[in-house]
C-alpha cells in the first residue's frame, strides 16, 4: 500500500504531476514567501516553471533547490539551457 503525501506540498507536487502548473506556480509562489529555503517547494516551481515555458523562473528556483533528482534533471538541464538563450538574447549576462 502507499502512502499519499497530505501536507501542503504534497497538494502542491500533485498540482504539478496532473499538469495544474499555473495552479502549483501560484501557490508554490506565495508558499515559499512563507517558507523561504524549503528545497523541495523550489523544486516544484522549477518544475512548474519549466512547462510553462518560464525558464529563467525555473532555473532560479531549480538554483534554490539544491540537488535535482535524478528524475527531474532532464527538465533542469532544459531550463538551464532555454534560461541562458533567453538572459543571453536579452543581453542580461550578469
Amino acid at each position: 500500500m502507499t502512502s499519499t503525501d497530505t501536507s501542503e506540498l504534497g497538494q502542491y507536487e500533485r498540482m504539478v504531476h496532473a499538469g495544474n502548473f499555473s495552479g502549483a506556480q501560484s501557490k508554490l509562489t506565495d508558499y515559499i514567501k512563507a517558507h523561504p529555503g524549503d528545497a523541495r517547494a523550489e523544486l516544484l516551481l522549477g518544475l512548474a516553471d519549466s512547462f510553462l515555458n518560464d525558464y529563467v523562473g525555473a532555473a532560479a528556483a531549480f538554483d534554490q533547490a539544491g540537488s535535482i533528482p535524478a528524475n527531474y534533471k532532464a527538465v533542469a538541464g532544459k531550463s538551464y539551457g532555454e534560461a541562458a538563450v533567453s538572459l543571453a538574447s536579452d543581453k542580461k549576462t550578469d
